[in-house]
């Protein structure tokens, strides 16, 4: 089974915001940089935009849930940070993976 770490510093997070290369879409942002390793790592921001604690956290899990099950088909060495817009709260998980398979093939790190 295929695992991913978790980007925890803020140091990580800048240093793959400020030099990666950035997909948008309507409900979040991917950020995407290579690591020179073998190891997938990944990170998520939700704003006080989004909404309270609550649904902060909710929509944390449902990324990182999101991201676990696409990750057989990403291709392995990169850090991966995730920053929601406040249109997620609306979003299914359907519609979460769908969003994210499209900016991981605009990023070019997507395999079938």
């Amino acid at each position: 089974m295929i695992t991913f770490e978790r980007l925890k510093k803020n140091c990580e997070f800048a240093a793959v915001c400020g030099n990666g290369k950035r997909r948008s879409g309507p409900f979040f942002n991917v950020y995407i940089k290579s690591n020179h390793s073998e190891s997938v790592k990944m990170g998520v921001s939700v704003s006080k935009r989004i909404g309270n604690a609550v649904v902060r956290n909710k929509n944390k899990r449902r990324l990182r849930e999101a991201f676990r099950h696409l990750l057989p088909n990403l291709k392995s060495g990169i850090d991966v940070v995730i920053t929601a817009k406040p249109p997620i709260n609306n979003l299914d998980y359907a519609a979460i993976t769908e969003e994210m398979v499209k900016l991981f093939k605009r990023g070019r790190v997507w395999h079938d």
